[in-house]
């Protein structure tokens, strides 16, 4: 916001053909489970890979997910792997495309966050755009199963 150092909470999704950005007010227990009806709303069942923020582990999440009755599944990375998360491809083109902008208030800079979605100006990321590239000169044989 124009001088001002406060900023806007967010909560995204990727998926395939999907980009849901959620504006919140913080980042805790109660504004995930709005996060959560919201893709459930949107996409009737998920699977969310997730960081281990330990709102999102809470009791209220637990209790909130039950009672979803397994339309939504959270799959949590292991510590300090960022990397792995194809949301973190959303995060950075969002803060991208915001950076250097004034917003008059944290309102114009939440809508500002739902027009980018709303006019696809950040594509959902696929999952293996997050993967390291192969080489295209590499044998065929240089790729093996574990």
């Amino acid at each position: 916001m124009r001088f001002s150092n406060k900023s806007v909470e967010a909560f995204c999704a990727a998926g395939e053909d999907v980009l849901l950005p959620m504006p919140a007010d913080s980042t805790d227990s109660d504004e995930f489970i709005g996060f959560l009806g919201m893709i459930r709303r949107a996409c009737r069942k998920a699977a969310m890979i997730l960081d281990n923020a330990s709102y999102r582990k809470s009791e209220k999440v637990r209790k909130e997910l039950e009672e979803m009755n397994g339309d939504i599944k959270l799959i949590f990375l292991p510590p300090c792997t960022p990397q792995l998360n194809p949301a973190e491809v959303q995060v950075a083109a969002f803060k991208k495309r915001l950076a250097g902008r004034y917003f008059d208030s944290s309102e114009d800079l939440r809508q500002a966050i739902r027009d980018l979605a709303d006019a696809d100006e950040v594509a959902p990321a696929k999952l293996m755009d997050c993967m390291l590239p192969a080489k295209a000169d590499a044998p065929e044989d240089s790729w093996h199963a574990f």
